[in-house]
């Protein structure tokens, strides 16, 4: 029932990330003048996701339809 929707937001944030992550992490290596710092951004938003994922919740199998 709501795999579409879960899909949808899976590929909204896949291209988002997509799309502004490079520009941050190209904006943080000018900064800095080393990769290493862009690397611990791309894995700080990375454990920001894993952590995000461990509060999505099934949905109550006695409240679903019959």
């Amino acid at each position: 029932e709501l795999a579409g929707t879960a899909m949808g937001v899976l590929n909204a944030s896949c291209f988002a990330g997509g799309m502004f992550l490079p520009v941050i992490l190209g904006h943080v290596v000018d900064v800095t003048g080393s990769f290493p710092a862009a690397f611990l951004v791309a894995a700080g938003v990375q454990a920001a996701a894993l952590i995000a994922g461990c509060f999505v919740r099934e949905p109550d199998a006695s409240r679903r339809d019959a």
